[in-house]
């Protein structure tokens, strides 16, 4: 049984199509871990290419607990060009596709889900998960007073 539960959570974890209705599941725990991880990891063109322009990732875990998760990813860029910012929205958007509401959304009413992904300026990505309702990702400018 255990291992049977611990395929299935390996398995799942990588997989968009499957939606996660508790945040104290194996599955759901690899893919946040997994998700923090990869932050920054640099692909094999960008290491072939671009090696300058690998960021760096650093994931704040501020709470997680079958009810409520909240972490903070903070990428060592000063700023998003359009291309980044694109595609942090997608990563970001990628997580709110695993929690995406169907048949049993009630069973997520007493949970919070707070994912914030931000460069060094202040820029930012957020994702929410409140009262059931599912917001995001939601672009915040910079909030930085000095940059």
């Amino acid at each position: 049984m255990i291992r049977r539960e611990i395929l299935r959570a390996i398995a799942a974890h990588t997989c968009p199509d499957i939606y996660h209705l508790n945040f104290d599941t194996l599955s759901f725990l690899l893919y946040i871990v997994d998700e923090i991880q990869c932050w920054g990891r640099p692909t094999l063109i960008k290491l072939q290419t671009e090696p300058s322009e690998i960021m760096e990732g650093h994931a704040h875990v501020r709470k997680f607990s079958g009810k409520e998760v909240d972490v903070i990813i903070t990428t060592d860029d000063e700023e998003w060009d359009e291309k980044r910012k694109e595609g942090v929205k997608n990563w970001v958007g990628r997580l709110r596709k695993m929690l995406r509401l169907a048949v049993e959304t009630s069973r997520l009413k007493d949970s919070y889900l707070h994912f914030v992904a931000k460069n060094r300026k202040g820029e930012c990505w957020v994702l929410e998960l409140k009262d059931g309702q599912l917001k995001g990702p939601k672009y915040l400018p910079s909030t930085n007073k000095s940059g």
